[in-house]
């Protein structure tokens, strides 16, 4: 292969691999998940009865697209007594703002619409029922 050829494949590459990393993920809800997408408009009265675990998240982060499978198996197996949401960072920064979010994925534990707990980072299904099983 001469030079330009092995240039223009590694360009192809890096093109291929940018879109792919920055390929947007929907995370809307599918008819079987139990996720609320929440806004500005909905938060507070989705977050006010009872206990909601919200994961703050963003299409552009990694981490948040390795959490949002994890989010969406622990809605389905969690009980009609807990509610499950997920903030976009980037489309309500006044909610991130007002709950002082600085990293994401940020999962958020409300009760009664008030902060309860709150877990930082990558984490289990498992780590998200024991800290809903403490709140209740």
């Amino acid at each position: 292969m001469n030079k330009l050829a092995i240039i223009l494949l590694i360009v192809a590459i890096g093109v291929l691999a940018f879109r792919f990393i920055n390929k947007p993920t929907s995370h809307k809800n599918s008819s079987n998940m139990k996720v609320i997408t929440l806004t500005t408009d909905n938060f507070q009265s989705e977050t006010k009865n009872g206990i909601t675990v919200v994961d703050f998240w963003a299409s552009w982060c990694m981490p948040c697209r390795m959490m949002g499978p994890v989010i969406e198996k622990f809605a389905d197996s969690s009980d009609e007594s807990v509610h499950v949401g997920k903030v976009n960072v980037d489309e309500n920064p006044a909610i991130a703002q007002e709950f002082a979010v600085r990293s994401i994925p940020t999962i958020i534990f409300f009760k009664d619409g008030k902060e309860a707990a709150r877990s930082v980072g990558l984490t289990s299904k498992e780590s998200l029922q024991k800290t809903v099983d403490s709140l209740k």
